[in-house]
């Protein structure tokens, strides 16, 4: 969401509560003590759990004067999320220097694991009466929602009956993901060709169309739709893993998997590597043979870095097109940016009238943190379906793009970064990232460059 949009909807939200209350949560982070858009975030999560998952009712909202007149009413685990701008993002291979590169392979402090291709969510269960705040189980997206940045919840959207134990206060980061064949979407009336897809649009149905669905496929197959696979540890039952260093979140993997898996979460763990050097190229090789993602390495010195920073010290990310030789086949690592704009087809084509191309930005972050809009390519090769689909006509009668197409979020792939302009080249459309928004399209100047043959 820009941040003129975010005001708006700032301004909106914040109204019915009084100005000593909002003033106290409107806390400046910003360069030279000015507000960044991640302080009207904080805002903006908080109200929506005041109104959502608290225990304050609205005929008490006019007075409240302050944040601690808050937090002690939020449910614990929603607040545990609140207070976090973002779950921890992985830094761009090609950012690093040739040093920091071999470091990944050679230092023992760096373990590689299987990059998922889910959707990141924070899976919580809380059940701890003498809280006063009654038990449950929360699936929370890594995203906002694009109407007034509260939290996502989504687990009323999943078909897995789960038990949690009396004082447990349990909280990981996690992949959401489908694993079975796609070619079973058909069957349910589910337009999707990947498994990513398949994951993300049950979410977006209907609760009970949602349900009946994962019901029927688990008394079909015998498995779950849903598979959480676990990233990390961030709270297991009194020990903050968000403030300790990922080396003691790796230790506690195992206990928080089996701990998931006691509770009825269908959770299964990533693939881990702590070898040597070869046995890391050999597992980074095997991945990517098997048409996986490719690895994530974890420093065990560095720490959950929980905002919208992309720590080099922290996580690190090895995609599909490096090679075993740390050289380039293409894009070291996929772009994914958001639609800004189109371009028709040609008038004497066939395809005369549709959307012909689709324009594609990213938000370049210069050397100084300054960040601006650009756009990284046009991506032609529309599926004739999907363009028929897209162009609508305006009240004039001339064919446009469909409004919910802006802002959408595309994984793309090309051939390289050109270096005048700093565009994809040869670009094609892999897949849509609905569980992404524009302000997740973020890249250094530093690795576009990188990705310039």
């Amino acid at each position: 969401m820009k941040k003129d949009k975010l005001l708006e909807v700032f301004n909106e939200v914040t109204g019915q509560f009084p100005e000593e209350f909002i003033a106290d949560l409107l806390r400046p982070t910003g360069r030279g003590g000015t507000f960044a858009k991640r302080d009207y975030d904080r805002v903006l999560r908080l109200i929506g759990a005041v109104k959502n998952y608290s225990n304050i009712e609205p005929s008490e909202y006019g007075s409240l004067r302050s944040e601690e007149d808050i937090l002690p009413r939020i449910h614990p685990a929603i607040l545990f999320r609140c207070l976090v701008d973002t779950p921890n993002l992985c830094y761009h291979y090609d950012e690093l220097s040739s040093a920091e590169q071999e470091e990944l392979f050679n230092s023992g402090k760096w373990v590689f694991s299987s990059k998922e291709d889910g959707l990141r969510c924070w899976l919580m269960a809380y059940n701890v009466p003498e809280s006063g705040f009654p038990p449950g189980v929360f699936m929370v997206s890594r995203n906002y929602s694009e109407v007034d940045r509260s939290i996502l919840e989504y687990w009323g959207q999943i078909y897995q009956s789960v038990s949690v134990p009396r004082g447990t206060f349990y909280v990981v980061d996690c992949e959401c993901e489908f694993k079975g064949d796609v070619s079973v979407f058909p069957e349910y009336n589910i337009e999707a060709e990947t498994k990513l897809a398949g994951a993300t649009s049950l979410l977006q149905m209907e609760q009970e169309q949602a349900l009946a669905i994962q019901a029927q496929y688990l008394e079909r197959t015998g498995l779950s739709w849903y598979t959480f696979t676990l990233i990390h540890p961030l709270y297991i039952n009194g020990k903050n893993f968000v403030k300790a260093s990922l080396g003691e979140g790796i230790d506690e993997y195992d206990n928080a998997l089996r701990m998931g898996q006691s509770m009825g979460f269908n959770m299964a763990p990533v693939k881990i590597c702590k070898g040597s050097p070869e046995e890391k190229s050999a597992f980074l090789e095997a991945l990517l043979g098997m048409g996986e993602e490719g690895v994530v390495c974890w420093n065990r010195e560095g720490i959950y870095e929980a905002s919208e920073n992309r720590s080099k010290t922290s996580w690190v990310k090895i995609k599909r097109s490096v090679s075993g030789a740390l050289s380039k086949q293409g894009l070291g690592d996929t772009i994914e940016a958001f639609v800004t704009g189109f371009k028709m087809s040609k008038e004497d084509t066939s395809r005369k009238g549709l959307i012909g191309a689709l324009e594609f930005s990213i938000y370049i972050e210069e050397a100084d943190g300054s960040k601006h809009p650009h756009v990284i390519s046009y991506c032609p090769g529309i599926p004739l379906e999907m363009a028929r689909k897209i162009t609508i006509l305006d009240h004039e009668g001339i064919p446009t793009l469909h409004s919910e197409v802006y802002n959408s979020v595309w994984e793309l792939d090309g051939q390289d970064i050109s270096s005048r302009s700093l565009r994809l080249s040869h670009p094609r459309m892999k897949e849509r990232r609905k569980d992404k928004c524009p302000e997740d399209c973020v890249y250094t100047r530093v690795f576009l460059e990188s990705q310039v043959l």
